[in-house]
């Protein structure tokens, strides 16, 4: 299923040239909820209960390759799923299902993954209530195309409501990976990446 979004997200693009595309959890290339992967393991996407009341937004990377299409974006989405499934979070769990709520990729399209009601693992300790945003690429050293940075501006301007059905003025914190306590250490979300959200959050009142 594929959600339309507003007009000031037309930039964004299909592999077709259709425009203001979030796909949904079915076209991620993620596997359901309950499916039974090789060697045992289990896609369990609320193992860690709900997420609460949503006040904070956490935006990622991936660290690893880009995804400048569709197909490339759902195979990293399944081999990610399949590596946080096999890690342990907190109280010795797995963490059952892909961290991150949404990605996005080069065009700036957003896809859904970890359903948003459901309390993600990807910032350690402060999961509830904060939703996990991440982007595909290393942006210590790679550079956001103009879709991304788009996309990006866009979620300040409606985008999140158009996400997840929260109005910005229920978002209290929209960080990067590492500016939560205890992760100062952490790369994520690269250097190129945090410095256009910290510009972001200056221009946007956040």
């Amino acid at each position: 299923m594929r959600w339309f979004v507003p007009r000031t997200i037309r930039h964004a693009r299909d592999d077709s040239g259709m425009t203001g595309i979030i796909y949904g959890r079915d076209e991620s290339g993620l596997k359901p909820n309950g499916a039974r992967l090789s060697g045992g393991l289990v896609v369990d996407t609320d193992n860690y209960g709900p997420l609460g009341d949503i006040d904070a937004v956490t935006i990622h990377h991936s660290a690893g390759p880009r995804a400048p299409s569709k197909a490339k974006a759902q195979s990293l989405h399944a081999a990610y799923q399949r590596l946080h499934i096999q890690e342990f979070g907190t109280g010795g769990h797995s963490r059952g299902d892909i961290g991150y709520h949404f990605a996005m990729d080069d065009l700036g399209r957003f896809y859904r993954l970890r359903p948003y009601q459901n309390k993600g693992t990807h910032v350690g300790g402060w999961n509830s209530g904060n939703l996990g945003i991440m982007l595909h690429g290393n942006y210590v050293h790679d550079k956001l195309t103009d879709d991304q940075n788009a996309s990006l501006k866009w979620l300040f301007q409606g985008g999140f409501h158009a996400l997840f059905g929260e109005p910005e003025a229920g978002i209290h914190v929209v960080r990067g990976h590492q500016e939560w306590p205890g992760h100062g250490s952490n790369a994520c979300p690269g250097t190129n990446l945090m410095r256009h959200l910290a510009w972001l959050r200056s221009t946007e009142d956040f």
